[in-house]
């Protein structure tokens, strides 16, 4: 292969519109815009930039990017990351890329408009693309070609890490080693639901490791044997909460490129996840090295 890959992320790639608002505008009630800037977005290159800015070395692919403004935005953003191996992104010239149009108010919350996000075209994953990789990154932004690429990995002995299962039949859940959730999803999806309980479901007594984000509370966590602990993230004031979950996800798999413990693995995520909330922007200004371990030895873990 042209270079070294520990990790191959395979997912959403897309950039985000990103607009602040001083609040949602509702009818009979407009906002002015404070300020609007193109910022490096989608599930899966997010993860890949965080990564990549940690100095990780790793490949990405999934959907493909036109030739247009939008494609051509987001490929100079992941072209900054000399780590970052994107022989397997494809440009198909004509075809829209994927964006995303943001409003983030003063709180940090935010409203996503979707573009060209229905029926994309993706590059398919073949086994000799995951070369050298021992895990394999997924989320769940498209199609059943997700659940091959998840069996392709098992079938390689790739740790698979997988985003938004969220429930107990999803068929890419015998394949998964980790999922990360958000219990604001959860609970959105599945009124009523005990996220808890639901976190045991999905770990359902084997090696899977599961863990479920909840905004600024306790991360929750369940390892094998059924062992759960929590990690409190850092209270920060934050800009901008997109991309908090894609920098919690990479810092996991930070720490499970070094071989550290669950919960080393989760607290240097969640140390990352409060760094990203105070930038604009998904992944566009990702922190250092430094700046997470400075966050990480702060973060406690409570069982």
């Amino acid at each position: 292969m042209e270079s070294p890959c520990r990790v191959f992320v395979y997912g959403e790639i897309g950039l985000d519109n990103t607009i602040q608002v001083p609040y949602f505008p509702t009818y009979g009630k407009d906002a002015g815009v404070i300020a609007d800037s193109y910022e490096a977005g989608g599930a899966g290159s997010n993860v890949a930039i965080f990564l990549a800015n940690w100095g990780i070395a790793l490949r990405l692919s999934g959907n493909v990017l036109g030739d247009d403004f939008y494609g051509k935005e987001m490929l100079s953003f992941l072209k900054a990351y000399p780590c970052l191996d994107l022989q397997y992104l494809k440009i198909l010239p004509g075809t829209p890329s994927p964006f995303c149009r943001i409003l983030v108010n003063a709180e940090g919350d935010r409203i996503i408009l979707f573009y060209h996000a229905e029926n994309l075209p993706v590059v398919p994953l073949e086994p000799e693309m995951l070369e050298g990789a021992g895990i394999l990154v997924l989320d769940l932004n498209g199609g059943p070609e997700r659940v091959e690429a998840a069996i392709t990995g098992k079938t390689l002995g790739l740790r698979t890490v997988v985003t938004d299962v969220m429930s107990p039949d999803h068929p890419i859940l015998p394949y998964s080693d980790l999922v990360t959730n958000s219990a604001v999803m959860i609970r959105h999806r599945y009124p009523g639901v005990d996220v808890r309980e639901r976190a045991f479901q999905l770990q359902g007594g084997t090696g899977r490791v599961v863990i479920t984000t909840d905004g600024p509370r306790a991360i929750h966590v369940v390892c094998p044997g059924s062992q759960e602990f929590w990690v409190q993230p850092p209270r920060v004031t934050a800009v901008d909460t997109t991309g908090c979950g894609d920098a919690l996800k990479a810092g996991v798999i930070y720490g499970m490129v070094q071989d550290w413990s669950w919960q080393d693995c989760v607290r240097w995520g969640a140390a990352a996840g409060s760094l990203n909330a105070r930038q604009l922007g998904a992944s566009s200004h990702p922190p250092s090295v430094v700046e997470v371990a400075d966050q990480f030895r702060r973060i406690q873990v409570s069982n």
